[in-house]
C-alpha cells in the first residue's frame, strides 16, 4: 500500500505532488496543457459559447477564407469532459514523443497535424458536399472543435515507435499494431457517436503519412533543428527547464523510470486502454493515501509519477549513450545541463522547506 510520505518520512501534500509532477513534464507538453486549460477557463468565466465563430467549418473556410479556424478550432473545447479527456489522452503521448523527438521537432509535428489535418478536413468535407446525399452534403456545414484530431495523429506516430506486434483495445482484445489507430477510431465513434469522425480520421491519415515519410518534404531535418537550437535567437527557448533538444536519433531523451506498481506489458506499453487503466489506478491510490515517494526533479533521475506511456529505461550498459541524449550540438552550454542545474536548485529549495524548524 502506498504511504503519503516521502523517503525522508515527511508528509507530502497532494498540492506538492501535483507541483512536482508538473515541473517534470517536458516544456511543450505542459505548455499545451496550460494553454488548453486557460482557454477553457476563459470560456467558462466569460460565458463564451459561440463556437460557430472559431470551429473548423469547411464552408466558412472555403467561402469566406476564414483560415484562422484551422488553429482556433484545435484549442477550443465544448465542455469540461471534452477538454479533460483530450488532455488525459494527450499528456502521456506528448510526454513520450517529446522525450524521443525533442521539443522543437514535436512542435513541428503538432503544427503539421493542426494545419495539414485541418486542410484535409476542409478538402474532404467540401468534396462530400457535392455528393447528392443529405448526410454527406451537411458535412461542409458541420462545426468541429477540440484537440482530439491532433491526439489521434500522435497515437499513430507513437504506435509506430512501440515495436509491438499487437496492441490491446481497452484490455478487451488485441489487434495487430498497424490496425491499432484505425480500430480506436471506429470504436471511439461507436462509443461517442457525437464526435467528429472526419476530424479524427484526418488526424489518423496525416499521422500515417508522417510515419510513412510522405510528409518529409514538409519536415525539417535533424541537422536543421540542431542548427536552430544552436542559434542565439532561440537561446531564450532552449534555456528553459525541461526543454528537450533534438539529438538526431530515433530514440533518446531523458532517462526515466516507473514505480513497479505501474509496470505494463510491452504490447500494452502505450495503448489508449492503458491510459484509462492507469488513470483509474492513480485515482484509487490517490484516494487511499497517495504515493510512496516524491519523484525527483532531477532530469537525470526517475521522473513523473509513473507515466504509463513512457518506455522502460535502457540497460546499464547503454547508459553512457543515454547520458548524451538531449544535449545540444555546437558551442555554448547544453540545455540539458541548464535544466539539470535548475532542477537541482528547485529540489534543494524543496528539501530545505521540508526540514523541521528548530524551536525558538
Amino acid at each position: 500500500m502506498f504511504q503519503n510520505i516521502d523517503p525522508a518520512g515527511q508528509q507530502v501534500s497532494p498540492v506538492t505532488r501535483v507541483q512536482v509532477w508538473f515541473a517534470e513534464q517536458p516544456l511543450l507538453t505542459k505548455a499545451i496543457l496550460v494553454l488548453c486549460l486557460c482557454i477553457y477557463a476563459v470560456q467558462v468565466l466569460s460565458g463564451y459559447d459561440n463556437y460557430g465563430l472559431v470551429c473548423l467549418a469547411a464552408k466558412a473556410i472555403t467561402a469566406d477564407w476564414q483560415v484562422y479556424r484551422l488553429l482556433t478550432s484545435a484549442f477550443v473545447h465544448g465542455g469540461l469532459l471534452h477538454v479533460a479527456f483530450n488532455m488525459l489522452a494527450f499528456m502521456p503521448i506528448g510526454t513520450s514523443l517529446e522525450r524521443i523527438q525533442g521539443t522543437l521537432a514535436l512542435s513541428h509535428l503538432i503544427t503539421l497535424l493542426i494545419f495539414v489535418g485541418g486542410a484535409a478536413y476542409t478538402t474532404f468535407a467540401t468534396a462530400a458536399s457535392y455528393i447528392p446525399w443529405s448526410i454527406a452534403t451537411r458535412v461542409a456545414y458541420q462545426c468541429a472543435i477540440g484537440f482530439s484530431g491532433v491526439v489521434f495523429g500522435l497515437i499513430v506516430v507513437d504506435n509506430s515507435l512501440t515495436g509491438a506486434t499487437q496492441r490491446s483495445i481497452f484490455g478487451l482484445f488485441y489487434v495487430p499494431a498497424p490496425l491499432y489507430p484505425w480500430t480506436l477510431l471506429v470504436i471511439w465513434q461507436l462509443i461517442m457517436p457525437g464526435v467528429s469522425f472526419l476530424g479524427h480520421l484526418c488526424g489518423v491519415l496525416i499521422g500515417q503519412l508522417y510515419v510513412w515519410g510522405l510528409l518529409r518534404w514538409l519536415t525539417p531535418s535533424s541537422s536543421l533543428l540542431q542548427s536552430m537550437e544552436s542559434s542565439s535567437w532561440l537561446h531564450w527557448l532552449y534555456s528553459k527547464p525541461m526543454y528537450i533538444a533534438n539529438t538526431g536519433g530515433a530514440t533518446g531523451g531523458l532517462p526515466i523510470t516507473r514505480p513497479p506498481s505501474f509496470a505494463i506489458s510491452e504490447s500494452e506499453g502505450r495503448s489508449f486502454s492503458s491510459i484509462v487503466q492507469q488513470v483509474r489506478t492513480w485515482l484509487s491510490h490517490w484516494l487511499q493515501g497517495g504515493w510512496s515517494r516524491v519523484p525527483t526533479l532531477d532530469p537525470d533521475g526517475p521522473t513523473a509519477l509513473g507515466d504509463p506511456l513512457i518506455p522502460e529505461p535502457l540497460p546499464s550498459s547503454s547508459q553512457p549513450q543515454q547520458a548524451s541524449a538531449g544535449q545540444r550540438t555546437g558551442d555554448g552550454a547544453s540545455p540539458r545541463t541548464a535544466a539539470a542545474a535548475a532542477a537541482q536548485a528547485r529540489q534543494a529549495r524543496f528539501e530545505a522547506s521540508q526540514k523541521p524548524q528548530a524551536p525558538s
